[in-house]
């Protein structure tokens, strides 16, 4: 049998915007906090409310990405914070478009009309690839970070459309 089995976990470094609702939120609970002991006793109710919401902010900010690649069919789940996963795609490299480095000159054709996907670490050392895909009508750029193991069996099997520059 030659199989081509991989798995990668990835953590997702927190967007600007997700840090940013992160701190208003832990502020929204302070000041709630404090204004329920020294002014109004029923803000006590909008603290927990505050509290609740910067539980679950930062519950779906910590996220990891998991990366299953078998006989050339990449599936893509997210962990948020080790506890909860969902499915997110399923990728065929053998209906893929083409498959590149981000920013590299091969992802220059395909410009407007795709739906751009960010499944990759978000972590500007570790450049993500781009896949290009058009299957069942769905155009879309989706950008994950893939192991050289991977990269290898995708360039193995989809000919032409795997490119290292």
């Amino acid at each position: 049998m030659n199989d081509a089995v991989e798995e990668l976990l990835v953590v997702r470094q927190p967007r600007p915007k997700e840090q940013m609702m992160k701190l208003l939120l832990i502020i929204l609970t302070v000041l709630t906090a404090a204004a329920a002991f020294f002014f109004m006793f029923y803000l006590i109710f909008g603290t927990i409310a505050a509290a609740v919401g910067t539980y679950f902010v930062f519950h779906r900010t910590n996220a990891e990405y998991e990366y299953d690649y078998t006989n050339g069919e990449l599936d893509v789940d997210i962990i948020y914070a080790k506890a909860s996963r969902k499915h997110l795609m399923t990728l065929d490299m053998r209906e893929i478009d083409c498959a590149a480095p981000q920013g590299s000159h091969h992802l220059d054709s395909y410009g407007s009309g795709y739906e751009e996907i960010d499944y990759s670490a978000g972590d500007p050392k570790d450049r993500p690839w781009t896949i290009v895909t058009s299957e069942g009508g769905r155009r879309r750029k989706v950008s994950v970070q893939l192991s050289e193991k991977m990269l290898n069996d995708m360039r193995m099997r989809t000919s032409g459309k795997v490119f290292f520059d």
